[in-house]
């Protein structure tokens, strides 16, 4: 049984994932302990790689559905060598 310090990525093989960050801006991300077990681990593995900030959703290309994306709500939906899009968050406050 995992303990709160211990991920079930320990010892994993590295990941790569594509990477599109905007439409003509695609990089390669390798993870090398694998895909992390949490979304916000992601988040911050692809803020601190490409040095992006602010808020950000992240969706991912899924072959069952002719390879249009979903958004991603868990990471167990990723593989190795699978397709991600990054979708910046705009917060709209409006003065009045």
């Amino acid at each position: 049984m995992l303990n709160s310090q211990q991920t079930a990525t320990t010892g994993s093989t590295p990941a790569r994932l594509k990477v599109i960050l905007k439409e003509i801006n695609v990089e390669e991300l390798t993870i090398p302990d694998g895909i992390p077990n949490s979304l916000d681990d992601l988040l911050r593995k692809i803020k601190s790689t490409f040095g992006l900030e602010g808020d950000m959703r992240v969706q991912y290309m899924e072959p069952d559905f002719g390879n249009d994306f979903f958004n991603l709500n868990s990471t167990t939906e990723l593989q190795d060598l699978g397709t991600i899009k990054v979708i910046h968050q705009q917060t709209n406050q409006q003065c009045h």
